[in-house]
């Protein structure tokens, strides 16, 4: 912290002579005019109001008098406040420091020399340190009415600052970014780490309001980087993206039936309805495999058959809870027609696995938008005529046989079987929207094993106040791409590309299974999760107590910006620890300081190291 404290003293020098000058300037300037040229300012104004005659040259000067006057009383209270804010910001960063002396002080605020051995050039920017030798440009180009001095020569540059960003081998031990609304996530954190992108590294990044792709695109397409654009509410300028169509095998559709479930209609760390998210999820499970196993017009002609075959079999008005009677031989040919069609799927994809982009599978699965029918009913369909039709296609594919089975056996009471079919249709609804249905017809599809195989960056672009809205998707989403790139690395991981994850507004993606578990275990297959929320309480609004507390000690980075408070504040007390000294013992950073961290600071705590306060890398102010 030595360069900070050298920091300021600069700045309160150029300050202070600035100040003075300027009184100089106008005293000058005052005896200039009213001592040695005998200009008597009060006469004019006189001579002004009496109607008295004045010349064009008195009246001139005492234009220019007075608004040289207003301009430099202006300018003098303008470096007036700035000063007083840098007197400020030194005094908070003496107070903190001042907690750790004596030789017995085991609690410190430290500076970079305690980071020595985890810092290199290849992974994530967590600060920037400014050399002394920029300090003069960045501070007088920072000063009130000295911006044109960027035009000259050797200002015509923004000061440069050296960046202080951890090895690529830390940076896989994940990070926590915490401040709020305006403090300087994006500008000084987000958009510096894409413009510094190491090398051959992909990266997926949430942008909720599209300006990290709109400021960093050129800058990474020159580099060779390939953008894929994820937005489900404008599928105009999106990739194309179906959950049915991402998925693996069929352990993973029963996981994501969960994933939609939970996210749709329970909320987040609570367990809202559980009882009936487990009766339904063995529907929404069939109904994904199927989707998975049949094409859309196979799907349909089964779906109409399987209608006409119930109307036929039902006596008097449909009773809820009682099923009709369905024999073998009367859903045979259903059957059969399903087997078919599954039995070639199932060669298509070998092939599909053998030739890579040669074979497009889209055309033999059916898009989610389409196979929720079975579901809501929108085409028609009651539970008798799911109940045909679930049998003959659970012939194919014994996940979807007890998926029917539990569900038939779950609908028996009249009541049950509305409380299910509420949980159902309440969750599955988002994908009647028309941006969803679009979505998925789009032929150029996200593919996530893209991020492995060439330099990618993924923008997820999700307005906030939409983020509640697509929780489902979104929760299945990360789920279905953490799996891939999981099960990429399942051999040589040494040798994959690696990714960066910038989950900027965290909160708004919903609850991901396991999202705990895997932030502990994807730093083996060269995976870094770098979380950014606007204070630690929002973690909880997915993920129980637990879950937020093992996430949070599964991030070795922690950064916190200026305006923390609540909560947050209590954490980074804790946190940070206590400076003890011979003489007293006292949180290094109390709860009501947090808040106060200086906007172009943030304090960084990594592991076991003492804590650093560095610079903010702004991109708009910096170059680096």
């Amino acid at each position: 912290m030595a360069m900070d404290r050298e920091e300021f003293k600069e700045k309160a020098r150029i300050y202070i002579a600035i100040f003075g000058i300027s009184l100089v300037v106008l005293f000058l300037y005052f005896y200039l005019f009213f001592r040695i040229f005998k200009y008597d300012f009060l006469d004019v104004v006189k001579r002004v109001f009496s109607g008295a005659h004045v010349s064009v040259g008195e009246t001139a000067v005492g234009i220019v008098s007075l608004v040289l006057i207003l301009l430099l009383l202006i300018w003098i209270r303008a470096a007036y406040n700035a000063l007083y804010t840098i007197r400020f910001e030194q005094g908070y960063i003496q107070t903190i420091l001042s907690r750790s002396p004596g030789k017995r002080g085991y609690g410190k605020i430290s500076d970079t020399r305690v980071l020595y051995n985890v810092l290199g050039d290849d992974g994530l920017i967590i600060g920037a340190e400014i050399p002394r030798s920029e300090m003069l440009k960045k501070i007088l180009v920072l000063l009130p009415g000295f911006g044109w001095l960027q035009k000259f020569s050797p200002f015509q540059k923004r000061a440069k600052i050296r960046l202080v960003r951890l090895k690529k081998n830390e940076t896989y031990r994940n990070a926590l970014v915490v401040g709020p609304v305006g403090s300087g996530k994006s500008s000084g954190f987000l958009v510096p780490n894409l413009l510094k992108l190491p090398d051959g590294v992909s990266a997926v990044v949430i942008d909720p309001k599209r300006e990290l792709e709109a400021l960093t695109r050129k800058s990474l397409e020159e580099r060779g980087y390939e953008i894929m654009i994820f937005n489900p509410d404008d599928p105009e300028h999106s990739w194309g993206y179906d959950p049915v169509f991402a998925i693996y095998n069929e352990e993973e559709a029963v996981d994501i039936a969960e994933i939609i479930l939970q996210n749709g209609y329970g909320k987040g760390g609570e367990t809202r309805g559980q009882e009936w998210i487990s009766m339904s999820a063995p529907l929404m499970t069939a109904t994904l495999l199927t989707a998975y196993h049949l094409s859309p017009q196979t799907l349909q002609k089964l779906v109409e058959t399987s209608k006409k075959i119930a109307a036929k079999k039902q006596t008097g008005i449909p009773v809820p809870g009682k099923m009709i009677q369905v024999s073998d031989d009367e859903i045979r040919f259903l059957r059969q027609i399903a087997e078919q069609e599954a039995k070639m799927n199932s060669e298509m994809r070998k092939l599909s696995e053998e030739y890579k982009e040669e074979i497009s599978l889209d055309q033999f699965m059916t898009p989610i938008t389409d196979a929720i029918d079975l579901i809501i009913g929108s085409s028609g369909m009651d539970d008798n005529a799911r109940l045909v039709f679930f049998r003959a296609v659970g012939k194919i594919n014994k996940v979807i046989a007890k998926s029917w089975a539990s569900y038939e056996n779950s609908i028996q009471s009249p009541q049950t079987a509305a409380s299910i079919r509420t949980v159902l249709s309440s969750t599955v609804q988002i994908f009647n929207r028309k941006s969803l249905i679009t979505l998925t017809k789009i032929e150029k599809k996200i593919k996530f094993e893209a991020l492995r195989e060439k330099p990618t960056v993924l923008f997820i672009q999700i307005s906030p106040d939409k983020g509640e809205i697509f929780k489902p998707l979104l929760a299945t989403f990360f789920w279905q791409l953490f799996r891939s790139l999981m099960r990429e690395g399942a051999h040589e991981p040494e040798k994959l590309r690696p990714v960066f994850f910038f989950l900027d507004e965290f909160a708004n993606v919903g609850k991901i299974p396991g999202f705990a578990q895997m932030a502990a275990t994807l730093r083996g297959y060269r995976v870094a999760l770098v979380i950014i929320v606007q204070n630690v309480e929002q973690l909880s609004r997915n993920y129980t107590k637990e879950e937020a507390e093992d996430i949070l000690g599964n991030m070795m980075t922690k950064i916190f910006l200026g305006g923390v408070s609540g909560t947050t504040a209590d954490y980074l007390e804790n946190l940070v620890g206590i400076g003890v000294s011979e003489k007293s013992a006292i949180p290094l950073v109390q709860k009501g300081e947090a808040r106060l961290i200086p906007s172009e600071r943030a304090l960084v705590v990594y592991g076991n190291r003492p804590p650093v306060i560095l610079h903010i890398p702004y991109y708009f102010k910096y170059d680096f």
